[in-house]
């Protein structure tokens, strides 16, 4: 009973991971080992193992799905106003980072590694601002033990003691040699820890609002849990690695079973943070009533529409109401000296009837516990003991109830086939997308609440005049498909637009903050030369630029694919 479907269900997966084997919109959910084994994947297959000084890097957040340490060329709307920093699910060139040691304006000649306790900086590769924090709270996590983490800086600015980060190896963490002494790439996993605040880069599932593109927020935390702070490094270039002989690293390959955990693990957060509303959800209480039902599809005048067999399911929702009677009844006449019937058709009845009961509560019951959305087909598992019960009922009807009424038993069992098939035929068109009138529409809702839209339907009198033109489809005003109405927690950022925001507060050393212009000019215009006045001389600085167009593409991942997964 357990063995069985846990075989079947093992090796369904190990088909489905055997057969897919590109990557889809899902992807970004996974782990880069997991993502590194699709043939089609951006992930590196395999990097440059040594981390140094001039390394070009992207750093990669362990404990969440938000991904890669990211910046654009947009700006905080609150805070101190400073270039964004976010965590991005996606291979990107704005995920690029060059290390540079803290107190050295000069290229070395030479590797240079990383290792315990090295104080570097950060600086973006396409804006040229240096990662940066200060004792300001961020423009969404405005909590004292957080401080805010953005780009500063201009071209030719040598930073300031705000831009440097002190590498703390974390040695458990790391693959044991030589990752746990200096830094490699996907092996060693460190914290970030500002010199100035003794903050700890970090970020959590928060979402920046639309102007931050609904990325991951990323802050400087004095607190919070130690998990959210860590990092490790994913790609690597070094202008001073001999690129023949230089060691390279790949993610291990996974087994089934590792793929299989994570996925699973995947699934159940996922399912577990789809907690906005839906304008299709419904609870477990108006299941069996089957008040309700979804609405997948509508185009023009056709649709399709989840919608239980009415007959069917009302029947079986409540067939437990008389059994539990009958066992009360049952139960009192044994108290009052009735021995317990021996015969074999009830000992069956009592016996499936108990076992039905019992699947059919495991199944509904969890329902009323999650704070997730719901939908009517979460009900159809338990639906399914619900029915076998009904057959139950009908079987011990026809063997013991009415045991020599057979033609009565044929009759009622008749009728219901009947009314079921009717039931059926009278709803195709929601079931197959088909035509339908609008009149058979609205004869066809027996609720008020079942909401598929009979206005787009022609009327039958249009249908039956050649001279009369089909009425023009009317919109209710809600989501035409499931799809357009969901809302799900998921790396799902926007495309990221150029935004006119000319003001940008420079940081001066030991955080005297003083105000410098920069212009950013739109994407398609030339360079842009401004002339900034100092209080001494007149200095001028070029600006060069670089259009903010993202690489990034909205990741769409839906509720029914987790549903579907699951």
């Amino acid at each position: 009973m357990l063995g069985i479907p846990a075989i079947i269900y093992l090796a369904f997966f190990y088909v489905h991971l055997t057969v897919l084997v590109h990557e889809g919109d899902g992807g970004a959910f996974l782990s880069s080992a997991f993502r590194s084994s699709f043939d089609d994947s951006n992930v590196p297959k395999s990097v440059f193992a040594d981390v140094g000084v001039s390394s070009v890097v992207t750093l990669k957040h362990v404990n969440t799905h938000g991904g890669y340490l990211h910046s654009h060329d947009h700006l905080y709307e609150g805070g101190s106003g400073q270039q964004q920093v976010t965590l991005y699910p996606h291979l990107d060139d704005n995920n690029k980072w060059a290390i540079e040691l803290y107190n050295v304006t000069e290229e070395p000649l030479e590797f240079v590694p990383i290792t315990q306790g090295t104080k570097i900086r950060l600086k973006h590769l396409l804006t040229s601002r240096r990662l940066h924090s200060h004792d300001i709270r961020p423009a969404v996590s405005e909590i004292e033990w957080q401080n805010e983490a953005s780009c500063y800086g201009y071209e030719g600015f040598e930073g300031d003691p705000n831009d440097d980060f002190i590498v703390e190896i974390q040695k458990e963490l790391s693959a044991p040699g030589e990752a746990q002494k200096r830094v490699r790439a996907i092996e060693t996993v460190f914290r970030l820890r500002h010199a100035m605040t003794g903050c700890y880069l970090f970020s959590h599932e928060t979402k920046l609002p639309k102007w931050g593109f609904e990325q991951q927020e990323v802050t400087c935390a004095t607190q919070g849990i130690k998990p959210l702070s860590l990092w490790y490094i994913e790609e690597n270039q070094n202008l001073y690695l001999d690129y023949n002989k230089a060691e390279r690293i790949s993610y291990p390959n996974l087994t089934f079973f590792q793929k299989f955990v994570e996925l699973h693990k995947r699934m159940w957060e996922i399912n577990s943070g789809l907690t906005q509303p839906h304008v299709y959800e419904s609870r477990p209480e108006s299941w069996p009533i089957l008040s309700r039902g979804i609405s997948y599809w509508r185009s023009d005048d056709h649709q399709i529409y989840l919608l239980g067999n009415p007959v069917v399911w009302w029947i079986a929702s409540f067939i437990f109401l008389p059994f539990g009677l009958y066992i009360v009844a049952q139960i009192i006449c044994w108290q009052y000296g009735t021995p317990l019937s021996l015969d074999a058709e009830i000992f069956n009845y009592n016996l499936s009837g108990l076992e039905y009961i019992l699947g059919w509560f495991l199944h509904y019951y969890p329902s009323f516990l999650m704070a997730r959305q719901l939908f009517l087909h979460h009900y159809i598992p338990a639906l399914y003991f619900a029915i076998l019960a009904l057959g139950q009922t009908l079987e011990f009807v026809y063997s013991k109830v009415l045991k020599g009424k057979k033609i009565v038993s044929y009759a009622l069992f008749v009728l219901l086939l009947s009314a079921s098939i009717h039931a059926f035929l009278q709803r195709t068109p929601i079931i197959y997308g088909s035509d339908w009138t609008r009149e058979q529409c609205e004869a066809s809702q027996l609720l008020s609440r079942w909401d598929y839209d009979c206005k787009i339907y022609p009327d039958a009198a249009s249908l039956s005049s050649s001279n009369v033109v089909p009425p023009a489809p009317q919109s209710t005003g809600s989501p035409i498909n499931f799809d357009d109405a969901i809302q799900v927690e998921e790396p799902q950022p926007q495309q990221e637009q150029e935004q006119q925001k000319p003001l940008i507060q420079e940081e001066a050393p030991l955080k005297q903050e003083k105000e410098e212009i920069i212009v950013e000019s739109d994407p398609s215009s030339e360079p842009v030369e401004e002339t900034v006045n100092d209080t001494q001389s007149e200095v001028q600085h070029v600006v060069e630029e670089t259009p903010a167009v993202e690489g990034e593409e909205a990741a769409v991942a839906v509720e029914d694919v987790s549903e579907a997964s699951c």
